[in-house]
Parts: structure tokens; sequence; C-alpha cells
């Protein structure tokens, strides 16, 4: 672990590059990275100088040259450093000569994201001469500590997952001794880190060692910035992997193959920053406009081989967003691949992750989905804070609670599937809705009622049955007065007396109040005692 003390002398030079640690702190991890590998392999030169006969030497801008010794960048103030990047032309010369390097070449095959200010020069060498200086088991330590301090993004709008994302997608992947890992967005490089501490035994605690007697063959990643790609390549060498397999490539060109050999084990990391420039590529295939996760997937699902296990980290757009592409993406998961779980991602830290959800895969042969287990993570506000506290410990337990739950189930599905923690979803059901992958949509299908409600069974034979609806007298206007006229016919057929008001008497029984108050306007009005007449009277009122 980092002392209280160290941590404050990182501190100090980062912050003493203020304005840029503020608003582009990728600028300082980029130069810190640029300078450690001019470094490395000036110093890796300087030994084959020594053991030949021929001199290598490396140019000073154009206007002259001059040997560039190993400990060059050791002592700011014995050598004229700026001047290497001020003048005209520097950092072109330098790239040019340190590009042909076999081991570190590939990490010049471009320039800094922008050149270095004097201060800025002085408190990037300052940073790496921290980390020359410190035990060799901390300095793994030293740069995971560079990296939490902010919530990074590179120039290609990629983000950098936070510690503990990390930790949950390799345990969620598992690998094992055997296994060949592969990233092919490698960012940062703390996925391929993980891996191997996972591997070595660290079980992804905070490093007291560095990794040792690893195998760097079995990691590979892949990476088309080369800010990420010389950030990852730092961070793989400080953490003891000192060949780290890490290679540029424009993963977009459909002539690129992923690797020579067949990975069984596949982690990526595809948030990305929204925006145009960002989010979308121009595929090779018709000119489509393509979004970058979408394009990584579908590249990921083409090469991956039967056995390989795929823990990918994607947008929340990707779980739920109802586009033909999103759709075709999520039904070729369910139906030709062994889609595991679902886990939603509740971050308050880093917004640009909030809601992202991490895929957990598999490639079997003639299979397919039978069921999916969703999982909320829910995090807070001390999610991968660098310097914990008495007043922040409280919710990082909480926390460790929320990721203990989800690390319990891949180590024994059966037992958590059991206690309810998260919740299980049939394949049908997804299918049935447009292959929805959101938490949301299935977790109010799954939500216990509360201890107050009592629920209460009711059986089939306690339910009234069903009778004909009854129309009530009132809802009917032409009811009564159909009625009326029946009976009135009827009483014409039977009445044997001419005497009208028995007639009169007869029509007031069957007609309602109203009529009856109507029936005695006629009655006084009809001066014939003609009963033939009466009823046809009524029948005018009443059609």
């Amino acid at each position: 672990m980092l002392t209280r003390e160290l941590q404050h002398t990182i501190d100090e030079r980062w912050d003493a590059c203020w304005p840029t640690s503020k608003l582009r702190p990728i600028v300082i991890l980029d130069f810190v990275s640029y300078l450690f590998f001019i470094r490395k392999t000036s110093r890796d030169l300087q030994r084959q100088n020594e053991r030949g006969n021929k001199p290598v030497y490396f140019f000073q801008g154009t206007k002259g040259r001059e040997e560039i010794r190993g400990d060059f960048f050791s002592d700011p103030e014995d050598h004229n450093i700026y001047s290497l990047f001020a003048c005209e032309n520097g950092t072109t010369e330098l790239e040019k000569e340190y590009a042909q390097h076999e081991a570190y070449g590939s990490f010049f095959k471009t320039g800094l994201i922008m050149l270095p200010t004097p201060k800025l020069l002085e408190n990037a060498l300052g940073i790496n001469k921290i980390i020359e200086d410190v035990h060799e088991d901390l300095k793994g330590a030293v740069f995971e500590y560079l990296l939490c301090k902010t919530a990074l993004i590179d120039p290609n709008g990629h983000a950098y997952l936070p510690g503990y994302l990390v930790e949950l997608l390799v345990a969620a992947a598992q690998p094992g001794a055997k296994d060949f890992i592969l990233d092919p967005s490698s960012g940062n490089g703390g996925l391929l880190v993980g891996c191997a501490k996972y591997i070595n035994g660290k079980n992804l605690k905070p490093l007291n060692k560095n990794i040792s007697h690893f195998d760097s063959q079995k990691l590979k990643g892949m990476e088309s910035d080369i800010t990420s790609l010389r950030i990852a390549g730092m961070n793989l060498m400080l953490h003891g992997i000192d060949k780290p397999e890490l290679k540029l490539l424009d993963i977009f060109s459909p002539l690129n193959s992923i690797t020579n050999e067949d990975a069984t084990v596949v982690i990526a990391n595809l948030i990305y920053l929204p925006g145009e420039n960002n989010r979308n590529v121009e595929a090779n295939t018709g000119g489509n406009i393509i979004r970058k996760e979408i394009y990584y997937l579908d590249f990921i699902l083409e090469n991956i081989i039967n056995g390989a296990r795929c823990v990918v980290i994607v947008p929340d757009i990707i779980l739920y967003q109802v586009a033909t592409e999103f759709v075709k993406l999520r039904e070729e998961l369910i139906e030709n691949y062994k889609l595991d779980a679902v886990i939603s991602i509740e971050e308050k830290h880093f917004p640009l992750l909030n809601g992202a959800g991490v895929l957990v895969f598999s490639k079997e042969t003639s299979s397919s989905t039978d069921e999916v287990w969703f999982y909320k993570l829910k995090n807070n506000d001390v999610a991968f804070h660098p310097n914990l506290n008495a007043d922040n410990l409280e919710g990082l337990a909480g926390q460790k609670d929320d990721v203990a739950n989800f690390l319990g189930h891949f180590r024994n599905k059966e037992k958590f599937k059991e206690s309810g923690k998260g919740f299980y979803i049939h394949a049908d059901q997804i299918r049935a809705k447009n292959y929805n992958l959101s938490y949301g949509e299935y977790s109010s299908l799954t939500t216990p009622m509360p201890s107050s409600v009592h629920s209460i069974t009711i059986k089939p034979a306690d339910l009234p049955k069903w009778e004909p609806k009854r129309v009530h007298k009132a809802t009917s206007l032409l009811q009564p007065v159909s009625k009326v006229r029946s009976g009135l016919i009827i009483d014409k057929t039977t009445v044997k007396s001419l005497n009208w008001q028995k007639s009169l008497d007869l029509a007031r029984k069957a007609f309602p109040s109203k009529v009856r108050a109507t029936l005695s306007i006629v009655k006084a009005n009809i001066k014939s005692p003609d009963w033939r007449k009466l009823f046809e009277r009524a029948r005018e009122t009443f059609p």
C-alpha cells in the first residue's frame, strides 16, 4: 500500500500541472508514458553500446546530433531537456529514430497529444522519478494511483474503467493459467493487468507485490489510439510484465485479424464518450455509418472460437434500443450464443458509466440461451476513491457487499440462485420483449411484495358466476314505450265495451307516471267516446 507521504508527493507533482491536470489530465499521462519509453529505449540501446563496438546515437532536433544516454532524463538540471522538444522538428526526429526499436518502437508511431510546456515537462519528469525510486513491488500501485485520480477519456473518446469495475469484469471472465486472453480495445491496459493478477493468485486485491512468473504471451491487447497504447504498455510493465503483447491496430479495417492464436477469453471495455466523432465509424463495406460499440461487438462475435468466454461492458443504449442493428445484435447473442448474465451498473462517480451493462456470454457448439441472470450493481460516491478514511469506509463496505453478491454468483450459481440475489429471466420472455436486455424491463416482474402487504388466495369456486347483463329500465327510452304499444294492441282486441272511460283506465295502468299525466290531458280533450280514437291519439303521442 502507498503511504500517505508518498501519495502527498505524487499529488504535489500532479497538481503542479494545473490547469492541465483539471482540464486535460490525459495529457499528463500521455507525456509521462512517452518519457518512460524514451528512457527504456535509451537504456536498452546503451546496454547494446556497452556490449558492442558500434555506438548508437539519437537526434536532438535537426540542428545537431548528440548522444542521449539512459540517464539523460534522470536529472533535469544537468541537461537542457526542454530544447529537445522545443526545437524545430525535435519530437519528429526522436520518433523516427525510436520507432525503429524492436521492443518499444510501436509506442512511437505517432506523437504527443500536445507539446509540453516547461512546467509540464518538469513535473512529468518528477512523476517518472518517483516511480523510478519506489520499491519494485510498489511501481504498479503508483501508476494505479495516477489512473484513479480522475476520470480519464482518451483522444478517441474511450473511457477508462475505475478499478472496481475492472475487478468485476475479470472475476466474471474467470481467466485461468491455460487461457489465451484478448482485449481488442485495451485502453489503459487495466483489464489485461487485472487478468494477470487474477491468474497470479492476487485475487484482485491492492498490490503488495508485482506479478511474477507470468507468461506475457498469454495476454494480447489491441488499441487504435497511440496514447492509450503507451499508457497500457507502461501499466503492464510497471506491474511486472516486461514484454507486453500490445499491437497498434486499425480494428475497423476488414484486412486485420485479431490474432494468430485463438483467444479462449475475450474481455473488453466498449464505453465511449457520446458524440458523432467518437461514436460512429465509416465501415469499409458500402460506406455505412456504424457505432463503434456495434462494430467491436460484431468483431468479437465473428472471431471467437467454440468454448471461448466473453465479458464485455457496453453503454445502456445497446441493451434496449429498438433500431434494427441493436435488435439484431441482441438476437444474435440470445439465439447463437449462450448469454449467461446481464449486470446493470449504477455509477454515481463516473456519469458516463451510469446505466452501462456487463454482458457475460460464451460460444458453445449448437447452443442457445436458456435463461439469463439479471443483476443491478449499486454504487456510491466512494466507488474508487484513492484516499479512504473513516468518513467513507461505511459507504465502501456497502459497495463491497454488493460486489460480494456479484462475485458469489459466478463462484456458486446454484447457491445464489436459491438465495434470490438478482433474478433469472427465461429466453422466451426476452424474445417477447424484442430481445430487450434492460434490467428495468424485468425487475418489476420479479419484485417481491412488501412484508406489510398480505396476499389473499382466491379460488375459482369463490368467484361469482357470470350472468347476462340486465338492462335497467332507465337505460332505454324506447323500452317503456314499446311495452305500452304492445299492451294497447292487446287491450284493443280484448276490450268488449265501447266505454272510453275503461279504455283510459287500462292505458293509465300500462303507461308510466309521465305518460299517465299526458293521458289525462288527452281524456279532457276527447269529445267523442269512441275508444278507437282514444287509442289512435295515444299512438300518435307515443310512436
